[in-house]
């Protein structure tokens, strides 16, 4: 089947979700599924209500035996939303992930047949408001998954997702820089693109890489980063040695040649040098901090000090004013109109048609 990226899989999912079908994403492990429909969830105005499969059992999804009137009957679990139930307060309806879908044992895939299919809880109905989507990884990638009958495949939309199909410009654009990750990630994954996703099932295999630097990972390493490595103002610190090998945890051996990378922010000035002196303040001369002070900077730029830092961006090398530029347009639109940027903006326009 066709692979596409998690970019693409999010305007299907869209789509499906909107004809009132379930979509139903895989892909390897750690790529951004489950942010996915969180986002996609959050667009709709939707409760997202996340279930792991591989975790379930046949009655925690169509309910717990009860008696009603001296006849059997089963209970409905209180999670799945049901006709006549309220929607959530301030929301329009629910999203219902059943995710790690190919991780279910197949007594546990079967019961979710009659929920995806014919949209019912027992013998209850889902409320219309609800919509269903599934997810999970792939049984050639190595994870603990179970072949699903035709019957439960042919109820739902497929969507395979490869993780840097747009590369890893789409990543950064569309999700990192938005994200305000921190800069050193950032930086390094447009230094060294390969580095956005090394899952190899085979390598997991092995005590040596007990995990794989991927998109998930690196979001995690991004929060240790901001709250152990970097100033209130947004300046960055020198990462210890303890904490190299904690970012090995995280994201695997390449933690190495980023902690490397990251020593580069000794060459860096800081921001209260920058916005103090940006016509003098120094400018790194290695191309790794570089990208580490544009990402930085431009990470930092607000109405406050925007005209200070895009004249100390105005003095970067070309290709990185292009960078700044990128970051800015992806993940602070509103200031593009700022004239400041506007001179960031008009450079690279003049660079380009130039070229």
């Amino acid at each position: 089947m066709q692979k596409v990226s998690l970019f693409t899989a999010s305007k299907m999912v869209r789509e499906v979700i909107k004809s009132n079908l379930v979509p139903a994403v895989f892909s390897s492990p750690g790529i951004g599924k489950s942010s996915m429909f969180a986002e996609i969830a959050n667009a709709y105005n939707l409760e997202l209500i996340d279930i792991r499969l591989a975790q379930e059992d046949p009655c925690s999804l169509n309910g717990f035996p009860d008696i009603k009137n001296g006849r059997s009957d089963f209970a409905p679990p209180k999670r799945f939303p049901l006709e006549g139930d309220p929607l959530p307060d301030g929301k329009n309806g629910w999203l219902v992930l059943f995710d790690e879908l190919p991780s279910a044992p197949k007594a546990i895939q079967a019961a979710s047949y009659k929920i995806i299919l014919d949209r019912m809880i027992g013998n209850n109905r889902l409320h219309e408001n609800c919509r269903m989507a599934c997810a999970g990884n792939l049984m050639s990638d190595g994870a603990v998954v179970f072949e699903m009958g035709s019957a439960l495949r042919s109820r739902m939309v497929h969507i395979h997702v490869e993780s840097v199909a747009d590369g890893e410009e789409g990543w950064l654009t569309q999700y990192a820089y938005k994200a305000n990750l921190d800069p050193r990630i950032t930086a390094f994954i447009k230094y060294q693109p390969s580095a956005l996703n090394m899952f190899d099932p085979k390598k997991l295999k092995t005590l040596d890489a007990e995990t794989f630097a991927c998109e998930r990972t690196w979001d995690f390493a991004s929060k240790y980063l901001q709250r152990n490595y970097t100033n209130k103002d947004g300046s960055l610190t020198k990462i210890s040695h303890h904490g190299r090998i904690a970012l090995e945890g995280i994201v695997g051996p390449i933690a190495r040649e980023f902690a490397v990378f990251a020593d580069y922010v000794d060459e860096l000035p800081t921001l209260q040098e920058i916005l103090s002196n940006p016509d003098k303040a120094n400018i790194p001369s290695s191309r790794a901090a570089q990208y580490l002070v544009t990402t930085m900077t431009a990470q930092a730029i607000d109405t406050n000090n925007v005209a200070d830092i895009a004249t100390y961006l105005l003095r970067l090398p070309e290709e990185f004013i292009l960078v700044a530029v990128r970051m800015l347009y992806s993940s602070k639109p509103t200031i593009m109109a700022n004239k400041s940027v506007q001179q960031l903006t008009d450079k690279v326009v003049h660079l380009l048609s130039s070229r």
